[in-house]
């Protein structure tokens, strides 16, 4: 949907709004301009528009809303807009609601300027604008915008679906329907400081991929996958589990990608998130929502992060960013965490002329809590 698309664009997401509510009436009034060659439309009609309809608020707003645009102009929209500055994984930043600022229907561009020259080189050019939106109707104001849209689309649907059914056509895969929340929450974006682009990160449910084992079967020792993903409530045999797989992957295949796995309280593999790290800011962004995903989202009891890392010197630091700093080494990091347990192995990697191998002989694991995992600690923390 494109008023979903350029929700952050209040010029741009209060035109495709006027223009989706306008196109909704072409559904029934396609459907009524060929009533004569529709079998007992009068009948059919009443059975699946006239009644459902009527007795669906949503859907009588948006006959009255689209009354309104075509007599009268414009939807009247209001929203909710506020500001945060994401700079660090223990400390939160500046945050300020635009509700009443000249600022609160600026784009994304002109917000991203809004915050520029406030923070020192190095933290400003890895930091990013988290920007929270929630746009309702004035005439519509317990619901937003979005779900009234998607309701809208979704009985229209079922209508469409009920009349190929009425005249003997194939449907089309049916929506699965259901009701928009009703106060639904803010809708969030990430912006970075630097270049002013929109972060998004991929994440899937867990799922195994069979058509891919025979292949990976040739490569790896598959037994050691089987072990680590055998659910335990245990971290430390949790850590174990994974640092062999971990290892065993690197080993092989001279690297490994950077990958977490969300857990529920039984230590089952609930998630999957694969983030793509082309910066500092990148992680901010990534560890920051990961602790809002386990504000909102109960089951989201623990994680595994494997990942590769620079070492990196401190000195001149926050004049110089991240990025800038000077590289002293690398390693392969695999962290397991939950509410009350952190452990952390990071094991050297050595690269000659042989290529990469794991110098393992004296590493042990640690309690210590990296910076990054504070967002999701203080979320878990924070549960009752």
């Amino acid at each position: 949907m494109q008023a979903e698309r350029v929700y952050f664009e209040p010029d741009l997401f209060r035109l495709n709004v006027n223009n989706a509510i306008q196109t909704s009436r072409t559904v029934t009034f396609l459907i009524q301009k060929n009533k004569g060659d529709i079998r007992d439309f009068d009948h059919w009609y009443a059975a699946n528009v006239l009644e459902p309809f009527r007795a669906d608020g949503i859907m009588d707003w948006l006959k009255e809303a689209r009354n309104h645009i075509e007599k009268e102009g414009d939807l009247e929209v209001n929203s909710e807009c506020s500001l945060e500055v994401i700079f660090s994984y223990t400390d939160p930043g500046p945050h300020v609601s635009l509700k009443h600022d000249k600022m609160f229907f600026a784009g994304i561009k002109r917000l991203s300027r809004h915050v520029r020259n406030v923070f020192p080189t190095g933290i400003y050019r890895d930091s990013a604008i988290a920007i929270d939106r929630r746009w309702v109707a004035t005439s519509l104001p317990g619901i937003e915008l979005i779900d009234a849209l998607k309701h809208g689309y979704e009985k229209l649907r079922l209508v469409v679906d009920a009349l190929d059914a009425h005249v003997g056509r194939s449907a089309s895969d049916q929506l699965l329907w259901k009701p928009p929340t009703l106060e639904s929450g803010r809708r969030r974006t990430y912006v970075k400081t630097e270049d002013g682009k929109s972060y998004s990160q991929t994440s899937s449910p867990f799922e195994i991929d069979y058509e891919s084992i025979p292949k990976l079967a040739e490569k790896y020792d598959l037994s050691k996958f089987r072990s680590a993903f055998q659910a335990t409530g245990d971290p430390h045999e949790t850590m174990k589990r994974f640092t062999e797989t971990a290892t065993h992957v690197f080993s092989q295949a001279g690297t490994h990608v950077t990958i977490g796995f969300l857990l529920d309280t039984q230590g089952d593999v609930i998630r999957i998130a694969s983030p793509n790290f082309a910066d500092h800011a990148d992680k901010l962004i990534f560890w920051n929502d990961l602790g809002r995903l386990a504000e909102s989202n109960r089951d989201f009891c623990g994680i595994i992060f494997v990942s590769e890392i620079w070492f990196r010197s401190g000195t001149r630091f926050p004049e110089k960013r991240i990025s800038d700093l000077q590289i002293k080494g690398e390693g392969l990091q695999i962290v397991v965490a939950n509410r009350d347990v952190c452990l952390m192995k990071t094991i050297p990697v050595v690269r000659d002329d042989k290529g990469a191998r794991l110098d393992d002989g004296a590493v042990e694991v640690t309690q210590l809590e990296p910076n990054f995992l504070a967002p999701l600690r203080r979320a878990w923390r924070a549960r009752t």
